[in-house]
């Protein structure tokens, strides 16, 4: 997991390859479960400057997440697998 969140992280521009590690093991050891949600403050402490964005900045995606979690993240009826494809 911990190769997977750096190989993200590193598709940021501006996150060294040690940032982006360092970032990663943080986010995989420090919370309990992988279902734990970060808070804001929490988020900005972990995550390299410039990684979080606002509402504003990209509105498209915050309405996609939300339709996703409307649709798929409250529904305990079914299993889902959602598969996340990173562009190279």
């Amino acid at each position: 997991m911990e190769h997977y969140a750096a190989n993200i992280l590193l598709e940021k521009d501006g996150v060294s390859e040690g940032e982006a590690r360092q970032t990663a093991q943080n986010l995989v050891r420090a919370y309990p479960i992988h279902g734990y949600t970060l808070t804001h403050g929490e988020a900005e402490e972990v995550l390299p400057e410039g990684m979080i964005t606002s509402e504003a900045e990209k509105p498209e995606e915050m309405e996609t997440m939300r339709n996703w979690m409307d649709q798929y993240a409250f529904d305990n009826s079914s299993s889902h697998l959602i598969v996340y494809h990173q562009k190279r």
